[in-house]
Formats: structure tokens, C-alpha cells, sequence
């Protein structure tokens, strides 16, 4: 017996079902469609309402497409994601600027904020990455121990670029991670996106997945 936590993807025991992939985010329904293009027959699993995962885009509240979770397509150059956007008609563009940062209800200087918080942070970035390079396959929890005025805002910011935080993420694998700096939007959304690019495949909505008997 297996809790599954995030995504898996298993051969399963099911007449006329060759995979079941559990979870309908961005990596699971890449697998499910690179399962289908193998001619398995695939179907997907996913607990909410809907697809996508931390990729979702609402148009109601604003008026206008709003991404509540991932928005970049990182590395936009050579990022797959990024041409299969362009092609379904989603256009990419570099974001604006932000225009300012909040620390305690008050609006920061640029100085305070990109001078400090960002470099503190960009320098644990970088001892993640030189250990990982160095192939150690251990959590990037294992090699910082963020301390002092900035160690929330790296924890967040760390958990925002990859989708959780240091003490679940390998080292080694941060470290192959290609950064160009090319972190590009579309305006109709990307999480609108993700949905649409996916569409035709066969996902449950409403299915929770809570443990697997192998």
C-alpha cells in the first residue's frame, strides 16, 4: 500500500486501461499525453473541479485572465511549453517590471529590497546549485540554513519559482536547471493554457486518489 502524494503514474490492473496517472497538473498530463502518443490507453485521475494543478486562470474576478499560480514559461527560448503555446495561439510576451515590493504594510525602496532580500537570496541559490552540481542527490534543505531578516522572503520566494519548498527539492536536479532569464507570459493565461493544450485527453475530475495497493 502507497500513499500517493503529487503525481504517479502506474500500470494498472484494469481491463482496457494500460496507465492511470494521478494527478491532472502539468506533469501529469504531460505523462498521460506522452502515454497516449505510445498508443497506451490512458486515463487520469484528479481530485478537484478541474485541471491544472497550481496552473489556473480565472477570468471572473478581475475581468480578465489572471494566473493564481505558475504564469512564467521559464526559459521561454527552449522551453517546449513555450512553442506549444505559441502554436495553439496563446502569444508570449516578457512581464512588466514589478512595480514595487511591500515589507510590513509599507511600500519598500527599490535599494532595500533588490539589494539586499534578492542577493541574500540569489546566494543560497547558488550554493544549492554548486553542491548539486558536485552530484549530490540530496534536499537543498541540506545545504542552507536561511537565518536573519530575509529568511521568510527566501522561503517564499523559493517555494514560488518551484512549487514547494527547499526540503523537497533535490539539489541535483536544481542544479541541471537551464535559466536564461527569458521568463515570459501570455496574456490569455497560462493555467488557460495548460487546460485547452490538454483538453483532448481522459481525465476523472473528482477522483481523489488516497492510496494505491501494489
Amino acid at each position: 500500500m502507497v500513499d500517493v502524494i503529487g503525481v504517479a503514474v502506474i500500470v494498472a490492473v484494469v481491463i482496457g486501461v494500460d496507465v492511470i496517472v494521478v494527478g491532472a497538473g502539468a506533469a501529469g498530463l504531460g505523462a498521460a499525453s506522452c502515454a497516449g502518443a505510445a498508443r497506451l490507453h490512458t486515463i487520469v485521475l484528479e481530485a478537484k473541479e478541474r485541471v491544472g494543478g497550481r496552473a489556473f486562470t480565472d477570468e471572473r474576478v478581475l475581468g480578465y485572465p489572471f494566473d493564481y499560480g505558475c504564469h512564467w514559461f521559464h526559459s521561454a527560448s527552449h522551453n517546449p511549453l513555450a512553442q506549444l503555446a505559441e502554436h495553439a495561439g496563446y502569444p508570449l510576451a516578457s512581464p512588466p517590471v514589478p512595480g514595487w515590493v511591500s515589507i510590513d504594510g509599507r511600500r519598500a525602496s527599490p535599494l532595500s529590497t533588490s539589494a539586499s532580500w534578492r542577493t541574500d537570496a540569489e546566494a543560497h541559490i547558488d550554493t544549492i546549485s554548486r553542491f548539486g552540481a558536485d552530484g549530490l542527490n540530496l534536499a537543498a534543505s541540506s545545504f542552507v540554513r536561511p537565518q536573519g531578516r530575509w529568511a521568510d522572503a527566501f522561503s517564499g520566494w523559493f517555494a514560488m519559482l518551484n512549487g514547494t519548498g527547499p526540503e523537497n527539492v533535490c539539489a541535483l536536479d536544481h542544479s541541471r536547471y537551464d535559466a536564461t532569464g527569458e521568463n515570459w507570459v501570455t496574456p490569455r493565461g497560462y493555467g488557460a493554457f495548460i487546460a485547452e493544450c490538454f483538453a483532448p485527453l481522459d481525465v476523472r475530475l473528482g477522483c481523489a486518489v488516497r492510496r494505491i495497493d501494489l
